[in-house]
């Protein structure tokens, strides 16, 4: 499939994948399957220049595949790519890479089976060398943690495809669609929704045997593998969905009844409707009072059902704590707090879209404490002069500063300032007398 350009040269590349490809580390004389892809550099007519493989033992991937060697079944790594792009902003082409016969999670160790599968990201550099890997798991790459689980023979990572991540999740990355096709059991598609690192944010699965699949059948009752391939169609919805095509083989939906196991298969047409963003049900109050309680109460819903809503405050100054739990804001600021201060709270869904809520509080400031912000109050230290005959309007003990020496009469022991002190002063104010 097309990589995109690689190396820089302005020329699109390729990524093939070679799920049969014998590379391994020591093993016996049955080893093989362990898989690789190879990266295929093009010039502008279309002829390959170059080529990078890999594998288990080449092209950076640094091991961790297994070959069928009597103890171990193939890794089949290779068996599905899909190319993801600059998912985390750093120059280099990321892609997905399926290996569904990895034995990480459940085993049987009477039998030898694993094959609950795996799906590796790779970051390529621009010789097609991997810089770095993230391997998604029944045990890793955030897979469980979001709620993922695998068991034996599930063989995911079979069917890989991207999907944009604004038209499921309502992010700016990509997402991907990932074939389980179980051997022995129906088959799964796991849409798996990815942060900026490559790990698992959260995770959809999409069963033949749900409700909506009623039509889905085989009749011996063999699996039908659902997913065997997924492939973005060319077209979008009336109303801007993402539409995908979605393979069934051994579906065997029409067959006659002479013959119903016929395994005509059939084809799916999936469209995701978009993940929308929660929104605030609640607007703060811009102004809090010096010494006076403030609070908030945030509030957020989702439009989609079922997607739970959750609250996390991502900027607050120090007077302030947040509940998440109930989205209370609350806090009382005191004389230093006055001023602006920048609240930044934010809504993220079950699926990882957010808002975010940002707002600016100022903190008024009230000198005398009696409720009355002193940009309104007429009395700000409330000594029983209004502040427009006050000398000091901030300062209860004084109201008078006759010699305007910037200290009060109560405190100036010379209020006139004639060199003679009050206390000895005829007329203290006065400084002709």
């Amino acid at each position: 499939m097309d990589l995109g350009d690689v190396d820089g040269d302005g020329v699109l590349d390729l990524l093939v994948g070679v799920p049969g490809d014998d590379d391994t580390g020591p093993c016996s004389s049955q080893c093989g399957g362990t898989g690789g892809v190879w990266v295929l550099f093009r010039n502008s007519a279309g002829v390959i220049t170059k080529a990078q493989k890999i594998s288990d033992t080449q092209g950076g991937l640094g091991g961790g595949l297994d070959g069928s060697n009597g103890s171990t079944q193939s890794d089949n790594f290779g068996s599905s790519v899909a190319v993801l792009g600059d998912i985390d902003s750093d120059g280099r082409l990321e892609v997905a890479v399926g290996a569904p016969g990895d034995d990480d999670g459940p085993y049987d160790g009477l039998s030898e089976v694993g094959e609950a599968g795996a799906v590796w990201l790779l970051s390529l550099n621009a010789a097609g060398t991997v810089g770095s890997k993230v391997k998604i798991s029944a045990t890793s790459g955030g897979f469980p943690e979001a709620g993922g689980q695998l068991t034996i023979l599930d063989e995911f990572g079979s069917t890989v495809s991207r999907v944009g991540g604004a038209a499921v999740v309502g992010d700016d990355l990509p997402d991907l669609v990932i074939g389980s096709l179980d051997c022995c059991e129906p088959s799964v598609l796991w849409v798996v929704s990815l942060q900026a690192t490559g790990r698992v944010k959260s995770l959809r699965k999409i069963e033949v045997t749900d409700p909506d699949f009623v039509a889905a059948r085989s009749v011996s009752g063999a699996p039908i593998y659902f997913g065997n391939f997924t492939a973005l169609a060319t077209r979008t919805s009336a109303s801007g969905e993402l539409v995908m095509a979605v393979g069934a083989l051994s579906d065997d939906d029409g067959c006659p009844a002479a013959t119903p196991n016929c395994n005509k298969g059939a084809l799916w047409e999936f469209i995701f409707n978009p993940n929308r963003s929660p929104t605030f049900a609640t607007a703060p109050t811009g102004s809090a009072l010096e010494g006076s309680l403030y609070t908030y109460t945030a509030q957020a819903t989702d439009p989609d059902p079922g997607d739970a809503v959750s609250l996390a405050a991502t900027t607050l100054p120090p007077w302030l704590t947040f509940v998440p739990a109930t989205g209370l804001l609350s806090g009382t600021p005191t004389q230093p707090d006055v001023g602006a201060h920048l609240i930044e709270i934010t809504a993220t869904d079950t699926e990882g879209a957010s808002v975010l809520q940002s707002f600016t509080v100022e903190v008024l400031a009230d000198t005398d404490g009696d409720g009355e912000p002193d940009i309104s109050d007429l009395d700000d230290d409330n000594d029983g002069t209004p502040d427009v005959a006050d000398a000091f309007p901030l300062d209860a003990a004084e109201s008078v500063d006759t010699d305007g020496d910037g200290t009060g009469n109560n405190a100036d022991t010379d209020d006139d300032n004639d060199g003679t002190p009050d206390a000895a002063d005829a007329f203290p104010l006065d400084a002709a007398e």
